[in-house]
């Protein structure tokens, strides 16, 4: 018996222009989407630039929500990391505002699986106070197997060789061919450019020797002393 579809709980925070520019969350809106037991590649997520649809399934349960934003985003712009039970979505808006948007839905009305994310939300006037948050793991495509490319999560390390490329990961780098780079075994030098280097070198000191020794000072009388 197939599993009936549920909306997953979904929590949002968001920032505007009056964060700190250098913020990973800057102008953001912040989604976190629950869905226990469902694998990294079990979801599919698709962020236009006026709303989301989500889906996700796991051994007992099928999610999915669909919702238009408040505002247009930059939905190509998203990113994307799962952690554990939760999908994390960092949605860039679109309009250069200095003001929170009143609600994430374009509807009005309570969306009950929707609630705010109270870890993330910062009050507007205390968003250039906020601490940096941590980037690590956001990547740009949700939904996709990223143990084929050798583990690890969205954005993060850990590829190893792809379809129709070697696995590079143990490559000998000893056996490949001298490219002619500075490695100190130079040809060395025929008499007539070592007289030459020679010439120069010696011309260099005397230069060096001239100026360091400077016109010579003359100490004078101190006149102020009475004569004996």
């Amino acid at each position: 018996m197939a599993s009936a579809t549920t909306n997953p709980a979904v929590r949002w925070a968001q920032r505007s222009t009056g964060a700190n520019p250098s913020h990973i969350y800057y102008n953001k809106v912040i989604l976190t989407i629950t869905v226990p037991g469902v694998e990294q590649d079990k979801y599919k997520v698709d962020v236009s630039d006026s709303g989301i649809t989500f889906s996700a399934s796991s051994a007992s349960a099928n999610y999915s929500f669909q919702l238009d934003f408040f505002a247009p985003v930059n939905g190509a712009e998203s990113k994307f990391k799962h952690v554990g039970s939760d999908v994390e979505i960092l949605i860039p808006k679109k309009d250069e505002t200095e003001e929170y948007w009143p609600r994430l839905s374009k509807e009005k009305g309570k969306l009950h699986y929707l609630s705010t994310d109270f870890d993330r939300w910062v009050d507007e006037d205390e968003q250039d106070e906020e601490e940096q948050a941590p980037a690590q793991g956001y990547g740009d495509m949700p939904g996709m197997d990223f143990s084929a490319l050798g583990g690890g999560m969205p954005g993060m390390g850990g590829f190893g060789g792809m379809d129709g490329m070697p696995d590079m990961s143990n490559f000998d780098m000893s056996n490949l061919p001298d490219l002619g780079g500075d490695d100190g075994d130079d040809e060395p030098l025929t008499d007539e450019e070592a007289a030459d280097v020679k010439e120069a070198e010696a011309g260099a000191q005397a230069e060096a020797e001239a100026a360091s020794s400077g016109p010579k000072i003359t100490e004078l009388p101190d006149t102020d002393k009475e004569s004996s």
